[in-house]
C-alpha cells in the first residue's frame, strides 16, 4: 500500500554530493526520492576543445530505491531558467558562493549541463569553460522549477548547495521589499532576512548515524515496509504540523510559531509516533538506540514551506528583473499552483499585469 500523501523529495546531479549516510537517512524518511537528470545527454565542447559525451549506467536508471526523473522544459519555461539565471549571476553574493565551491565540483555541474540537450533545445548550449557560475544558475533554476512541478522537495547534499539558494531566496524577497513592500507577507516587509539553520537540515534525525552506518540500504527500505502503517501516522502527522506554522523560515516569527507548536497535541502524535519507529528499529535489528529523537522541525514543516511558492519566486523574482514577458506571461502558470496565491509575488505579478493596461 502507498501510503498518501507521499513525503516525495528530488535530488539532482551537479548539485553537491551526498554522503552515504545522508542517502540513507533520506531513504529512511522519504517515500519517493526523484534523481533529476538530463532526458537528452548530448555532445558538448569540454574545456580542452575536445568533443565529450556524459553517459549515465544503465544499472544506475535501475536503482530500486530512487526514481530517474526528467524534466524538459517548454519553451517559456526554459526562457524563465535562462533569465533568471542571468540575474542570479548580476548578484556579487550569488556568485561569492559560488566560488566556494571545490573547483572539480564546478567543472562537473558545468559539464553536466553542457550535456543537458533539455536545457539547450536538442543540443549543447556552449558554455565557455569561464562561465561555471551560469552554469549552477541554470542548473540551480532547473532544478527549483523541476521540484515544483512533482510538488517535491528540493534537497541538496553540500552547505555551499544551501546557500545558493538562500542567497537566491533572500535577492528575489528583497527585490519586492524596494518596489512594493505592501505586496509582502507582513514578516517579510522589514528586518533583516536570515538563514535558519533548520532550513539546511536533510531530514529528521529518527536513527543516529553510527545505527545507519551498520545497515545497508536494503535493510532500511525492509525496515519501512514491515514499519508501513507508522510510516502512515508520520506522513499525515508531518502535514498536520505544516498547518501550525504560517510564518516562513527566515522570519522571527517561525521561530516564535515552532516553540508554541511544540506545545501542541499535534507535536506529542508526532513524537508518540517516533517514539514507537526508534522502538520498531530496536526490535527488528537488536540495537539499541540511546540518544535522543532528535526530529524537530526538519521534516515536518520548513522543507513544506520551501515548496511551491518559495521556490519558485525563488526563480521568477529574479527573471522578474531582466525579462518583462515574465510579469504578462507567467501569472497564468502562478495561478495554477495553490500555494502561489499565498505569497507576495503572486500580487506583485498581478499588479505588473494591471498596471500594463494603464
Amino acid at each position: 500500500m502507498t501510503i498518501s500523501p507521499n513525503l516525495s523529495a528530488i535530488m539532482c546531479d551537479g548539485m553537491g554530493w551526498f554522503s552515504e549516510i545522508d542517502y540513507k537517512r533520506m531513504l529512511l524518511t522519504y517515500d519517493e526520492i526523484y534523481y533529476l537528470l538530463p532526458k537528452d545527454s548530448v555532445p558538448f565542447t569540454d574545456v580542452e576543445g575536445k568533443k565529450q559525451h556524459i553517459f549515465f549506467p544503465v544499472i544506475f536508471r535501475g536503482n530500486p530505491s530512487f526514481k530517474i526523473h526528467h524534466f524538459i522544459p517548454d519553451d517559456k519555461s526554459r526562457q524563465l531558467i535562462i533569465a533568471a539565471a542571468q540575474a542570479d549571476i548580476s548578484n556579487p553574493k550569488f556568485i561569492q558562493v559560488i566560488g566556494t565551491i571545490p573547483k572539480h565540483e564546478q567543472l562537473y555541474t558545468w559539464r553536466i549541463v553542457n550535456a543537458d540537450g533539455d536545457i539547450g533545445t536538442g543540443q549543447s548550449i556552449n558554455l565557455n569553460p569561464d562561465e561555471a557560475g551560469l552554469a549552477h544558475a541554470l542548473l540551480l533554476n532547473k532544478f527549483l522549477i523541476a521540484a515544483n512541478s512533482l510538488q517535491s522537495i528540493p534537497i541538496t547534499g553540500k552547505p555551499y548547495i544551501h546557500g545558493l539558494i538562500s542567497e537566491k531566496y533572500s535577492a528575489g524577497v528583497e527585490r519586492l521589499r524596494a518596489e512594493h513592500p505592501d505586496l509582502l507577507p507582513p514578516p517579510l516587509r522589514a528586518g533583516t532576512i536570515k538563514h535558519n539553520p533548520v532550513v539546511s537540515r536533510i531530514v529528521t534525525a529518527l536513527v543516529p548515524d553510527q545505527e545507519l552506518e551498520q545497515h545497508t540500504d536494503i535493510d532500511i527500505m525492509q525496515f519501512k515496509e514491515k514499519n508501513r502503517p507508522l510510516f502512515q501516522r508520520y506522513s499525515y502527522a508531518a502535514r498536520d504540523l505544516v498547518k501550525q506554522v504560517s510564518a516562513l523560515p527566515i522570519s522571527d516569527e517561525f521561530e516564535a510559531e515552532v516553540d508554541e507548536l511544540i506545545r501542541t497535541e499535534v507535536w506529542k502524535e508526532k513524537a508518540e509516533i517516533e517514539k514507537e519507529l526508534k522502538s520498531a528499529w530496536e526490535s527488528l535489528f537488536k540495537s539499541a538506540i540511546k540518544s535522543a529523537v532528535g526530529g524537530l522541525v526538519g521534516v515536518g514543516i520548513t522543507p513544506f514551506l520551501s515548496l511551491g511558492a518559495i521556490a519558485w519566486a525563488s526563480v521568477a523574482a529574479a527573471a522578474i528583473a531582466v525579462s518583462p514577458w515574465v510579469t504578462s506571461e507567467l501569472i497564468d502558470f502562478l495561478e495554477a499552483g495553490k500555494k502561489a496565491r499565498e505569497h507576495g509575488l503572486y500580487y506583485l505579478l498581478k499588479f505588473a499585469r494591471q498596471s500594463e493596461s494603464f
